[in-house]
């Protein structure tokens, strides 16, 4: 199996390695993630509207356990929607089909973030 190539930490200055898809070493992932989300857009500016409050909610309504769990025979309440496409490739963000209710630790692995 390849190994993947280990890259500096992103926080400046900082000597350590790790090894993607991390950006930051253990010491500055927490404060590297608040920098990143303080430059971030807020929710509506993203482009979420209250149409979309309201799909999500028909889509948990329709769908109130992780369908990710619920294939791997784990019962998990949703509490998420998240997009299979995501809309910077050109998934829609209005479209039913392209949505799956999932727990924090699926929507989590799926944006290979911890949990914790």
């Amino acid at each position: 199996m390849p190994y993947k190539l280990r890259k500096p930490c992103a926080w400046p200055g900082c000597p350590e390695v790790v090894t993607p898809p991390e950006r930051y070493c253990p010491r500055h992932k927490t404060a590297g993630r608040k920098a990143e989300d303080a430059n971030r857009p807020n929710y509506r500016q993203r482009g979420y509207s209250t149409s979309w409050d309201r799909l999500k909610a028909m889509k948990r309504q329709a769908d109130p356990l992780c369908e990710l769990c619920l294939a791997e025979g784990r019962v998990t309440p949703a509490e998420m929607v998240h997009h299979k496409v995501p809309l910077r490739e050109g998934g829609e963000l209005l479209d039913m089909g392209n949505l799956v209710s999932v727990c924090r630790a699926c929507h989590a692995k799926l944006h290979r973030r911890p949990t914790g």
